[in-house]
């Protein structure tokens, strides 16, 4: 990902945690781009925050298409996108 490119990402994704701070996959995602801009610190606290969501609480989560290779990026143990 280009620096510019991961500004934007990280710009859209933090949009919409504000708008939907109990989806656990957008905090997964937005851990997956903090990592990948180098920003680990942060990437952790987003980690954590999606490891204390519940999945129920994520509507999206059987409806959740992502790349492999981001899937496997951003599995927690545990998680059910590792499948």
């Amino acid at each position: 990902m280009m620096a510019g490119d991961q500004q934007l990402a990280l710009e859209a994704i933090s949009d919409a945690t504000e708008m939907r701070p109990y989806c656990r996959h957008f905090w997964l995602v937005k851990a997956w781009i903090l990592r990948k801009s180098r920003m680990h610190s942060k990437a952790e606290a987003a980690a954590e925050r999606a490891e204390t969501l519940s999945e129920k609480a994520d509507i999206l989560a059987q409806n959740l298409h992502l790349p492999d290779p981001i899937r496997e990026d951003i599995a927690l143990p545990g998680d059910p996108i590792q499948a």
